[in-house]
């Protein structure tokens, strides 16, 4: 057995635990109700989802950052997780071996979610501490910190995306690498909101285009990061390495296998795993496709991770 499929091995028991403890600890399960009752109906096209159901929803979003940063985990690999959520990647990587810490802020929005997380990661690791109230444009730590710093649809959320890939950039030590997924605005599609969007125009397609919108918090959070602002933030940054990877093929892959994601994004997500289609998103280059997966390392000396 190959390290990567113990591992998977390894995140398929945390996530049944992760399902026992919320199975048998009502208040975990009434934190999701209102979760998934304080969602936006277009997200997930329903806010009456069980706490069951929506669990599963996030399950999967924690198995997809877990795949995209699996060849990068190691013994003792310092991890630094923006928007740590329910805590599910958190436990996820720590039963892999990492010494992970998460940043989720306990602002209004995202109360409910700390809450959730702060109470998972203490009933599965007695370790609250690693769960840091926080904003990524202003990190707690000292420069060089950590190995890795990752997220998975967080960076659209944030205030201000190239002050935060500095920010984070500044705490990765030589030879670490930031390791993000998140939409690419180039593309015309809001994967949130299953809405097309105005390249680059999140905000005017808001005012324009769906105004219904406008005052929805979540909408309101959206900012318009994209391949062409990451690329110029790297090129300000020394020593900075940037790679897209082929987000396109796990995006593919997880259509084909996980129903609530196919669920949400209906007809599209059909359409996409349409022969013809799928080859022809497959050859474009990876920075004009969403999502995007985008990895910067910090050059100037250090040992490389996997």
């Amino acid at each position: 057995m190959t390290r990567q499929s113990a591992e998977s091995k390894v995140a398929q028991g945390i996530l049944q635990r992760i399902r026992s403890v919320v199975a048998t600890r009502s208040e975990l399960a009434d934190l999701l109700t209102q979760l998934a009752r304080s969602m936006p109906k277009r997200v997930f096209r329903r806010t009456d989802l069980p706490a069951e159901e929506f669990l599963e929803i996030y399950l999967d979003e924690a198995r997809y950052l877990f795949e995209v940063v699996l060849p990068y985990l190691g013994r003792d690999v310092r991890i630094l997780e923006v928007g740590g959520g329910l805590g599910l990647f958190h436990v996820l990587a720590l039963a892999a071996g990492a010494n992970i810490v998460s940043l989720e802020p306990g602002a209004a929005g995202f109360s409910l979610f700390r809450k959730f997380g702060l109470e998972l990661i203490t009933e599965l690791t007695g370790q609250p501490e690693r769960f840091v109230d926080g904003v990524v444009e202003e990190l707690p730590w000292d420069d060089n910190e950590f190995d890795l710093v990752v997220s998975s649809n967080v960076l659209e959320h944030v205030s201000d995306p190239a002050r935060a890939v500095c920010e984070m950039y500044r705490v990765v030590r030589p030879g670490g690498r930031l390791l993000h997924s998140c939409p690419n605005y180039l593309f015309p599609y809001e994967p949130h909101y299953k809405v097309p969007v105005l390249p680059c125009g999140v905000k005017l397609s808001g005012r324009a285009l769906w105004r219904g919108f406008r005052k929805d918090p979540m909408w309101e959070s959206l900012n318009n990061i994209n391949a062409l602002m990451v690329t110029r933030v790297a090129r300000s940054l020394p020593g900075a390495r940037l790679r897209f990877h082929d987000a396109m093929r796990l995006v593919l892959k997880r259509l084909g296998s996980e129903k609530p994601l196919a669920t949400r994004h209906g007809l599209l997500g059909r359409l996409v795993l349409m022969a013809p289609v799928s080859a022809m998103l497959r050859a474009l280059p990876a920075q004009l496709l969403t999502p995007m997966i985008f990895e910067i390392q910090k050059d100037g000396g250090g040992i490389d991770l996997p």
